[in-house]
């Protein structure tokens, strides 16, 4: 059996699957396929934070079809996780001054992506969603919210913040601020 003996997956967007006839390791021969990203690039995810509150953005997310609350994030584009912070933290929120430092990085579904989203810290002085706006209309972020560190899974039990990655640099974030 080849890679030519599956199906044929046609797509729109620029990023193909790579697909692959592979042994799995119990042994079994199976097509496996998953997704690289910008090249392998890491994504970048921003904990915008003053230290009492972080900031979430709301953004209109096509493939679930529905406003989900998040943190600000997108595709690396260089191998600089302080780089691509910064640039989407200004695209993104007008954010053009912040201490950045790279805490982590997750794998969002290493079960069909093959590539790792860096988790940065961005301290801010104070967070005032006020003087917020995102550049980029393309983003098609509607709103922003300042959220008590206290009140976080207040929203996540109630099912207002459940974006995965979010979730998972929000964890990363919490265990770097615990043994800082």
């Amino acid at each position: 059996m080849t890679v030519d003996d599956g199906p044929e997956i046609v797509y729109s967007y620029p990023l193909s699957p790579r697909i692959e006839l592979l042994r799995e390791p119990l042994g079994n021969d199976r097509y496996l396929h998953w997704i690289e990203l910008q090249g392998g690039i890491p994504g970048v995810v921003i904990v915008v934070t003053d230290g009492a509150s972080v900031l979430l953005q709301r953004q209109w997310r096509r493939a679930v079809g529905a406003w989900v609350w998040q943190f600000p994030r997108g595709n690396g584009e260089t191998a600089d996780a302080r780089l691509d912070a910064a640039r989407e933290l200004e695209e993104e929120t007008g954010i053009s001054s912040a201490h950045l430092t790279p805490i982590g990085r997750v794998l969002p579904d290493p079960g069909i992506l093959s590539t790792a989203v860096s988790v940065v810290e961005a301290r801010v002085e104070f967070l005032d969603v006020s003087t917020l706006h995102t550049s980029d209309e393309n983003e098609l972020i509607d709103t922003f919210e300042a959220v008590g560190v206290s009140a976080l899974d207040s929203w996540i039990a109630r099912g207002d913040l459940c974006d995965g990655i979010t979730l998972a640099a929000l964890q990363v974030w919490r265990s770097h601020i615990a043994v800082e």
